[in-house]
């Protein structure tokens, strides 16, 4: 994963994926695993791909159309711990 919210994720991989990955997809039931190893599932709709060739690496942008309730609990306190971590003067406190 390379950037979570509540709302969606983006997520990357390594490669040239852009044939597998077409706008306004829809992804169903795509397990993902979260930092401290337990796994998120969720139905996603994928917003926007993007392929970095210098790099290699493909980016999928996606937005969470249906998360399980516990998964949305897990996501938020993951979200919340981020948040937490961040140095107070960085956010403007």
């Amino acid at each position: 994963m390379q950037d979570i919210s509540a709302t969606g994720v983006k997520i990357r991989f390594a490669g040239n994926l852009s044939y597998q990955f077409n706008h306004s997809r829809m992804v169903s039931d795509c397990p993902m695993r979260m930092p401290d190893g337990s796994i998120l599932e969720a139905r996603l709709k994928v917003l926007g791909f993007y392929y970095n060739s210098a790099d290699d690496i493909s980016y999928i942008r996606c937005y969470f159309l249906e998360l399980r309730d516990d998964n949305e609990m897990q996501l938020e306190e993951l979200i919340n711990s981020a948040i937490d971590r961040i140095p107070q003067k960085m956010i403007g406190l």
